[in-house]
């Protein structure tokens, strides 16, 4: 006999086994993005077996927020639903254009983004991607 769990105990239930997940990964010696990526996944595995016609709320946080519609778009192409989206001390996004590369910068460091502009309006080429963050090694 199959067990319905409310979506309180549902919920208890998957943060408990992604919780036991991290912690084993990362006595494993995983790092902590692996491991929260792991448990990430973990959680939306779950969660799209035991409720796989639930709407989804997207969240974006920082300079990912402007990139929520078209996550949204693709999600109800793909016959999903959205129920919301949340943004998260993030960037909003502009009706009529796709955020760009420097919009999402714009949201995580203003200062290397209006640098990046002027030297972009200057002629510079934007670069191909960055390797190393901006104050560290």
């Amino acid at each position: 006999m199959t067990t319905v769990l409310d979506d309180h105990e549902l919920a208890a239930q998957i943060a408990r086994e992604a919780g036991r997940l991290l912690v084993r990964r990362r006595a494993e010696g995983a790092s902590k993005d692996d491991g929260d990526r792991e448990s990430n996944e973990l959680i939306l595995a779950r969660l799209a077996v035991a409720r796989p016609d639930d709407a989804v709320v997207l969240v974006g946080h920082s300079g990912a927020g402007p990139l929520l519609a078209q996550v949204g778009f693709a999600r109800r192409a793909a016959r999903g639903v959205v129920g919301g989206y949340l943004f998260l001390d993030a960037g909003l996004p502009r009706p009529g254009r796709a955020a760009s590369r420097l919009d999402l910068m714009t949201g995580e460091d203003p200062v290397l983004a209006a640098e990046l502009r002027a030297a972009l309006e200057a002629g510079a080429r934007f670069p191909a991607r960055c390797t190393q963050p901006r104050n560290g090694p």
